[in-house]
């Protein structure tokens, strides 16, 4: 019993003891609750204060962020306030340098108009002296010649005299021998017959009289000859005297078309008279004889004062010779039929340096097409040689497809065409983009082509001739544009440009025609080998003057300088492109590229650019006048720098053909 007490008693303190285990537990559980929710409490407070706190220090960022944005505005408009003040004294210091400029320029221009005046009056003076001297020498030249003709005259008269003489004594034999044949007098009734034989001298004598009573009119072409001008060329009367032309040692042509004689006889009945018949006139030509159309050999002999006569003194000189021409066999050819020119008429002109005409005719026949004198409609193709003249003008006019001699050679396959260069680098693509340009044009509806030409390329004779006269190769992008064509014509005006209505329009780029575009480059020949501007352009009064010409940082002799530029682009009376060979450096040349204005006077208004740009120029403003003095002209532009205007350029900044007309019509008004 006290076992089991004990062990109640044990079982009842494990069991408090379990109590009071559960009791501290649980307490301490409390305790820890309330420990925790204190903590968390706390945290709430601490993050409550610290949430206030970060409120309070953004409030005050933001203040101080708003302070600062104040202050920078402040500054802000401060700075611009200053800007805006440096602006409008550097507007005022542009507008003061501006005015100087003006001033400047005004003044410069009432010199350069100073300058024109006084050259202008020295040109006219010099004009006036080199007028007085030509009548003194003209007048001294008709009295040579009229002193020459009356010594013709008397020298005439005493053969005649001396002729008659020598007849009458052959007469006074001739009856003192039938005198001694009477028998034989009886027999032929020659004695009646020649009374007869005596009749017709007598009456050739009148006839003989006749030149003699047209001598007054004879006097009258001797006084216009020193003008020089195309009429009076055609009016000499004195052709019709036989006796006062000598053609025995001399150089004469024969040029047009003749009406009462074949060209070839008559030049063969010259040459039976002691003349030297040429082909061409040059200043060694004594004479020349003229049809109809005579062309640009009587130009040329016009301005250089050679004596011209017409058909009637040429049958006159030769209606009593008798000389046929000699016929020549036509040179062997090994051409063989060309099927391109098989039945085509095909007509030559100029001096070709490969074969001659006689050569040229033969490969003609021998390639299948037909040989022709002349240019009209029908002709289907032009082989021009050098100095082509006016069979080229009206192949230009009808629309004549024309071809260089190596061109021609190298369609009949002969192996004397030069091998056709390949053009490499700048323009070496330039005649299909032309072409291409020419196509827009055309097609569109507010154009009017007034010209469109493009010659043949240059021969590589032509080009070696300029090297060899220059001294030196023209640089690769000049020869690669001569080698597509030698020179190009092209002009044209919007459809509502009041000039250029109608069918009479001027055409001419040496005279102010009405074009909106118009580009006139010339012959690589023309342009540097047979460069001749008198009466074109104010060069001549510059040799008066002794002052220097700037141009591009150099100075150089005034007439040093106008004399060396070489004019290629004449599309206009009032303005040119030429190149300025004084100023060419390097090798191969490069010479740089300036506009001429007033009439080629003045070559320093203007930007310096090259061949390249130009042309490049040309391309994209499709020709246009307008753009280009827009570009080019600028006064005194030589001073700056070099305009370069590539492919690249244009290709970056193209132009359209609608701009283009805007700014041609903005022109016209």
């Amino acid at each position: 019993m006290a076992k089991t007490k004990k062990k109640t008693a044990k079982k009842k303190a494990t069991a408090k003891k379990k109590a009071t285990k559960k009791k501290t537990a649980a307490k301490k559980k409390a305790t820890k609750k309330k420990a925790t929710k204190k903590k968390a409490t706390k945290k709430k407070a601490t993050k409550k204060k610290a949430t206030k706190k970060k409120a309070t220090k953004k409030k005050a960022t933001k203040k101080k962020a708003t302070k600062k944005k104040a202050t920078k505005k402040k500054a802000t408009k401060k700075k611009a306030t200053k800007k805006k003040a440096t602006k409008k004294k550097a507007t005022k210091k542009k507008a003061t340098k501006k005015k100087t400029a003006a001033k400047k320029k005004t003044a410069a221009k009432k010199k350069t108009a100073a300058k024109k005046k006084t050259a202008a009056k020295k040109k006219t003076a010099a004009k006036k002296k080199t007028a007085a001297k030509k009548k003194t020498a003209a007048k001294k030249k008709t009295a040579a010649k009229k002193k020459t003709v009356a010594k013709k005259k008397t020298a005439a008269k005493k053969k005649t005299a001396a002729k008659k003489k020598t007849a009458a004594k052959k007469k006074t034999a001739a009856k003192k021998k039938t005198a001694a044949k009477k028998p034989a007098a009886k027999k032929k009734p020659a004695a009646k017959k020649k009374p007869a034989a005596k009749k017709k001298p007598a009456a050739k004598k009148p006839a003989a009289k006749k030149p003699a009573a047209k001598k007054p009119a004879a006097k009258k072409p001797a006084a216009k000859k020193p003008a020089a001008k195309k009429p009076a060329a055609k009016e000499q009367p004195a052709a019709n005297q036989s006796p006062t032309i000598d053609v025995n040692g001399k150089t004469v042509v024969v040029t047009g078309k003749l009406a009462k004689i074949k060209r070839a006889e008559a030049e063969a009945r010259l040459n039976a008279l002691g003349a030297k018949v040429s082909g061409s006139v040059s200043k060694s030509t004594d004479l020349l004889f003229v049809g109809e159309k005579p062309g640009s050999k009587l130009a040329k002999a016009n301005k250089l004062g050679i004596p011209v006569h017409d058909e009637a003194a040429l049958m006159q000189l030769v209606a009593n010779v008798d000389a046929k021409p000699t016929v020549k066999a036509a040179p062997k050819v090994e051409t063989k039929a060309v099927a391109a020119l098989k039945g085509k008429k095909i007509a030559v002109t100029g001096k070709l340096s490969l074969m001659t005409r006689a050569e040229a005719k033969a490969h003609i026949l021998a390639a299948g097409a037909k040989p022709t004198s002349s240019v009209s409609g029908a002709t289907d193709l032009l082989i021009l040689g050098k100095d082509a003249g006016s069979k080229q003008r009206l192949a230009i006019q009808l629309g004549v497809e024309t071809v260089n001699e190596d061109q021609f050679l190298r369609m009949i396959g002969d192996e004397r065409a030069p091998e056709e260069v390949e053009l490499l680098g700048a323009l070496a693509d330039f005649l299909p983009r032309y072409r291409a340009m020419l196509q827009e044009l055309q097609a569109s509806s507010e154009v009017r082509l007034l010209i469109n030409h493009i010659s043949p390329p240059a021969s590589e004779a032509d080009i070696n001739a300029v090297s060899e006269h220059l001294g030196e190769e023209l640089e690769a992008s000049i020869l690669n544009f001569y080698r597509q064509c030698d020179g190009l014509q092209l002009m044209w005006a919007t459809t509502d440009n009041a000039n250029a209505q109608g069918p009479g329009v001027n055409t001419s780029f040496y005279d102010y025609h009405p074009g909106d575009g118009a580009i006139n480059i010339l012959s690589l020949r023309e342009t540097f080998i047979d460069a001749d501007w008198h009466g074109q352009h104010y060069f001549d009064f510059m040799k008066d003057h002794e002052n220097d010409e700037e141009f591009a940082g150099e100075s150089y002799p005034l007439w040093d300088f106008s004399r060396s530029i070489r004019v290629f682009d004449n599309f206009n009376i009032y303005n040119m492109a030429g190149f300025v060979m004084i100023a060419a450096k390097g090798s191969p040349l490069s010479p740089p590229i300036s506009i001429g204005d007033d009439h080629g006077a003045c070559w320093t208004d203007a930007r310096i650019t090259d061949f390249e740009s130009y042309m490049e120029i040309l391309l994209a403003t499709r020709g246009s006048i307008a753009a280009r003095r827009e570009l080019l002209l600028t006064y005194a532009g030589h001073r700056s720098k070099p305009l370069r205007m590539d492919k690249a350029h244009w290709d970056k900044n193209p132009r359209t053909l609608a701009e283009v007309l805007k700014q041609a019509r903005d022109r016209q008004s």
